[in-house]
């Protein structure tokens, strides 16, 4: 099959951006698809969207796979792609707009997530330092430590042990200095003592979607007594998480398995899911599973999250899970899944490969 990917791909003398992937990650990403027999075309999701057009009908995939987060010197967010392949009448593996905006945007997914029952921290968004007094008199002396997020970003950008404050002060200082960097706006909200827990959404395995929930153990920091899985720990620039800093765990107790499950499930509802996306859960000593936020664009770079429980779980290696989304979106769309001609996928591969390549430096 023709399978078009559209992501932002940093180029080679790019200052490296966390909305985009680095080239060898989504090679990575394009060997595990033609592995599976089919024609890959990289298109930078970074270029003008006339040129992202004119390279799509030029070559005219019959599937799109979409990695893209945002448009380049843009405040568009990466909503805007499946309504560009909708406007083109091509196909798309990703969550939907509204999936993919609510989810981006943490307060919106705050008030879908709790309108459905599921626990959330204690909160306030603000964008605008008029409102500063209200934002800080909506907490007491009894929900502090807080933490201060930015509200429309991914890959825990902005998120650090910085972001922790431990009294009025503190928050009043910190939300001026966020709001200078951030000007769509922050989330305040009560920092919750516990654990990590990711539950991964891979539409068609596990539990109608829903795949194993994974610990995430951070190594301990005497210095920081904050579970805080920041920006510092993730270094895309070398397609990898920092291996020494975290530690995978399926859970060992059923009952609490068994209650995330069921809560994952009414959260990927509730914001319609479909095709893939995370959640990340933050459990308490007595068990209490509060929902922190949904990535409905993870990252796709080998043995993270969705990768190591497909593999661990479900017996799948890292081309089986493209694979699969490919067969469940010709399956959704009616479209014939097939493997491409060998000689012509070889001489497809290697020219679409090669205008990658020279267009991002790498020639």
């Amino acid at each position: 099959m023709k399978i078009a990917l559209l992501v932002n791909v940093l180029s080679k003398n790019e200052k490296y951006d966390p909305s985009s992937y680095v080239y060898e990650t989504i090679e990575n990403v394009a060997q595990a698809i033609k592995k599976k027999g089919h024609i890959v075309y990289i298109v930078n999701a970074s270029d003008s969207v006339i040129y992202q057009i004119t390279q799509l009908k030029i070559f005219h995939p019959e599937l799109i796979i979409n990695l893209a987060e945002r448009l380049k010197n843009s405040d568009s967010s990466q909503a805007f792609f499946p309504e560009l392949c909708k406007h083109l009448q091509i196909p798309i593996i990703s969550p939907d707009t509204y999936s993919l905006e609510t989810s981006l945007y943490k307060n919106l997914a705050r008030n879908e997530i709790s309108n459905s029952g599921i626990l959330i921290p204690k909160g306030k968004y603000i964008s605008d330092l008029k409102n500063i007094k209200s934002v800080i008199s909506f907490f007491n002396k009894n929900d502090f430590p807080l933490i201060i997020k930015p509200n429309a970003r991914n890959d825990s950008e902005g998120i650090s042990y910085s972001s922790i404050a431990l009294d009025t002060s503190d928050l009043k200082k910190k939300i001026k200095s966020f709001l200078n960097t951030y000007k769509d706006g922050i989330l305040i909200e009560q920092y919750i003592e516990g654990v990590d827990v990711l539950v991964g959404y891979i539409e068609g395995l596990g539990y109608e979607g829903v795949i194993e929930p994974l610990q995430m153990v951070i190594k301990s920091d005497k210095n920081q007594p904050y579970n805080i899985f920041g920006y510092e720990y993730k270094n895309y620039a070398s397609e990898r998480y920092i291996r020494n800093a975290i530690t995978y765990i399926f859970l060992k107790d059923k009952i609490l398995r068994k209650k995330i499950i069921e809560k994952a499930k009414i959260c990927f509802n509730s914001l319609k899911i479909q095709f893939f996306s995370r959640i990340d859960f933050r459990i308490t000593k007595k068990g209490q599973i509060y929902f922190l936020e949904n990535n409905a664009s993870p990252t796709m770079a080998w043995g993270t999250q969705l990768f190591y429980v497909a593999y661990k779980k479900y017996h799948m290696n890292y081309p089986d899970v493209f694979d699969h989304l490919i067969k469940i979106a010709c399956i959704k769309y009616g479209i014939t899944y097939y493997k491409s001609n060998i000689f012509l996928k070889k001489i497809a591969n290697k020219l679409c490969s090669s205008i990658l390549k020279i267009k991002l430096g790498y020639y």
